[in-house]
Order: structure tokens, then sequence, then C-alpha cells
């Protein structure tokens, strides 16, 4: 995609779709607090019909007031550009019926998993089928917002037959709405936060350089989402724990997915920085090289972003700190206009992504503070400078490891050498989620072994 559309044809596709982000209330505002309400009431039939229901109307709701909120700004701010916009709404449509919510909820992770999957899949073969130029702006955004209401159609028909009406409306008022703003305001604030470094990137300098950002960023968040993959399961255990006040239980697991996300977050962020002077211009092409420290720049995001998810979702959320959640989102929006603000007309693209990283920093040793009642830093410490100096360490050996001129062999060759010399160094400094982590697979592997 980015090869076709080129760097300011990514820049504004990018643009289109953040500002219409913004919107997205329906989807991403329930995804939490509908997640936690299902999975309180597993279990209760009845209840969680019930309680489906109301946030499903609720959810459409919200839907509809964006999208009329979302006609009236576009039609006033940006008249020229009103066609890309109107096909970047099908995805304020689309939101209104994403009940991924309840399938996380529900204990049906797989479901949601294998929905993103094959829609990512879906759209990436319609793009390289149909996408030729950079003039067909208007059809890649077409492509990817049609792939996203499809797929929400389409999980429709995955659910129970009996939830598909919707009833006991009159409750819905008086037992979510006040709850729901808990969750739905700092959600807005952290679409604000996900969308104003691109915002104020192509208001302030240009196209090309929102270009250069985007294409980086998509990268790294791609793989931030690597590292907070247990976080909807993370998020319905917490809750049943915290129905019961378990808290011993609590601090347990919270302790648990720090380790295993900094396990997991901190060698892809060094690998990450390591290799991307070889993976831009391979994979966007050799236009895109001015991205390459802005992907290094970004890269500590992919572990930062995984330790700020266990502070903001899997405890918070959990655990109904909503007011700790809303103030931790405030932080994080205001740190990033007032960074962003200041290094975007000195540094542009780069500017923009020393503001994301430093804001991330700043905010996870803040959460630190917060949560040291559940998790506490004399604890974990050790773990995040062995996990630290294991991946530092990993690299070096990357950086300086050189077998071909060739880009594709170069990065497959770093990969596989920076994987073994990660689980190597994790050994000689004694991670111990490493060996958990290995025991487990161990227990599996001769369990199907003895029970084929």
């Amino acid at each position: 995609m980015a090869r076709v559309l080129g760097v300011e044809g990514v820049g504004l596709a990018s643009f289109v779709l953040t500002l219409t982000q913004l919107f997205l209330l329906a989807s991403f505002g329930m995804m939490n607090y509908g997640n936690r309400s299902i999975g309180y009431y597993k279990g209760l039939s009845f209840s969680k019909r019930v309680t489906f229901s109301n946030l499903a109307l609720l959810q459409a709701a919200t839907s509809l007031i964006s999208l009329v909120v979302y006609l009236a700004v576009i039609l006033a701010f940006f008249p020229g550009q009103f066609a890309l916009f109107i096909i970047s709404a099908i995805t304020i449509v689309a939101s209104g019926i994403d009940y991924s919510w309840y399938f996380v909820g529900s204990d049906q992770i797989k479901s949601v998993a294998l929905r993103n999957i094959l829609v990512k899949a879906f759209s990436f073969l319609l793009i390289v089928l149909f996408l030729k130029d950079s003039s067909q702006i208007n059809l890649y955004l077409l492509l990817t917002t049609a792939s996203y209401l499809g797929a929400n159609l389409l999980m429709l028909y995955y659910l129970p037959r009996s939830y598909r009406k919707i009833f006991y409306v009159k409750y819905i008022f008086n037992k979510h709405v006040k709850s729901a703003l808990l969750i739905f305001i700092p959600q807005f604030l952290v679409l604000i936060y996900g969308s104003i470094d691109k915002v104020l990137l192509g208001t302030l300098s240009n196209k090309y350089s929102l270009g250069l950002f985007d294409s980086s960023q998509r990268i790294v968040l791609l793989l931030a989402t690597l590292t907070v993959s247990l976080t909807p399961i993370m998020i319905s255990k917490l809750s049943e724990l915290s129905r019961g006040e378990n808290k011993e239980s609590i601090a347990y697991y919270a302790k648990k997915s720090l380790e295993f996300v900094m396990y997991v977050s901190f060698p892809i962020a060094f690998g990450l920085a390591a290799i991307a002077p070889k993976f831009i211009p391979f994979y966007f092409g050799e236009k895109f090289i001015g991205a390459v420290p802005v992907m290094i720049l970004l890269a500590p995001v992919v572990g930062l972003a995984g330790i700020l998810d266990v502070f903001l979702h899997q405890i918070y959320i959990s655990l109904k700190r909503d007011r700790y959640y809303l103030f931790s989102v405030c932080l994080m929006v205001v740190l990033s206009v007032i960074l962003n603000l200041i290094l975007i007309p000195q540094l542009q693209h780069n500017g923009a992504a020393i503001a994301s990283s430093t804001t991330y920093f700043l905010v996870v040793i803040t959460k630190f503070y917060l949560v040291r009642d559940v998790i506490k830093i004399a604890e974990v410490y050790k773990s995040i400078l062995r996990t630290l100096f294991a991946a530092a360490f990993m690299y070096a050996i990357i950086y300086f490891f050189e077998i071909s001129e060739s880009y594709p062999i170069a990065i497959v060759a770093k990969v596989i050498v920076g994987f073994a010399s990660y689980i190597i160094l994790a050994k000689v400094v004694n991670i111990e989620m490493q060996q958990i982590l290995i025991n487990k697979l161990m227990l599996q592997y001769r369990s199907k072994f003895r029970n084929p």
C-alpha cells in the first residue's frame, strides 16, 4: 500500500482516518466497559442477556450521535475533501454494531482474534489486487472501511439467537449510562491521545512528514498489540477475582502480567530499532528512508505500551479504579499536546516520535507510583533490570551482525540471531518468566505425547 500511494498519499489517508477515529466513541468506549460488564455476569445467562441488550442499544445510540456530529464537522471544516471523509464515515457506522466486547467478555476471544485476522488478510488481498496508483486514495479508504463493516456484520451471525433482540431498555439510563461515562470519557481522551500527534503533524508540518511518521507508527503499534494480547483475558479474570475480593490473587496475576509483557515486549522494541535501517527500505521502499530514525525513536513505545496497558486496563479497569484511569489518560493527553507543540515545529516527524516515546515513559513512571498497593516496584525491579539487560545486549549483537547486503536475507538472519541470543541471555541472567513459559510448554508437549 505504501509503495503504491507514496509518502504523501499515505499521509493524506492517515489524516482522514485519524480524524474519523476521533468519532469512534461507540466501539472504543464499549470495548472496556462491555467486556467488564459481561465478564462480571459470567455464568448468569439472564443477567448477561439483559446487560448485552442494554449495552447494544447504548452503543447504537452513541454511534448515531457520533455520525451526526462527524458530518457537521467535515461539512464545516473539510468541504474540499468531503468525498474522502464520507467514505471514511463507514467506520463510524460499523462501530455501532461492533460487539467484540461480548465475545471477549464471554471468553470467546478466539472468535474475535480469528475475525480480526481474516478481515486484515482479506482487506490486504483486496488492496493488493485493486490498488494500482497513488490517485486511488478513495479506493483504499473504501476497501479498508468496508472490510471493517463486513466483519462486524459477520459476527452478528455468531450471536445467540436470543441476544438478537433488544429488551429491558428501561434500565439502560439508571444502570449503565453513568458507569459507562466514567470509561467513555477517558476512552475519548485515549482517542485524542492516539490521534493528536498525527493531527498536529499534518497541521503544523505537511503530509510528507505525516506519511513517514504514520508508516513507522503503524509497524510499532502492530508489534505493541502482541505485547497486550492477554489483556482481554486478564480483564475478565481480574474482574472475577475482584468480585470475590481476592486481593492476593489479583496482585499475583497483575505482577505476572507485567513480567510477561516485559519479557515479550523489550526484545521486540530493541530488535525493531536494530533492524529499522534494513526493514524500512525493504518494506516501504527507498522513498521512505526518512522513516528510519522515526522508527528507532518510536521503538521504545512497544515496551512502554505493554507496561502501560497492564496498569490502565488489567488493573484500573478490572478493579474499577475508574478515577485513576481517567487521571492517567488526561496526563497522557496533556503531555502529548505540550511535547508535540514544542517539538514538531523544530523536528517535524522526528519531533512527533520523540514526543510519543517521552509521553509513554513519563506516564509509566507515574503509574508505578499509583499502583504501588497492587504491584510494588521492589518486587519487580530485578525483573525489569534483567530483561532490559538481555534485550539491550541482544540489540548490540543484532546491530553489528552483518551477513548479506540483501535486505530480506539480512532481516531474517538478524531476527533469528536476535531471537536465539535473547533466549540464551535470558537464561544467563535468570529471567523467571522464561522458565515458567518453558515449563508450561514442556508440560503441554508431554501431555499430548502421552495422550495422543
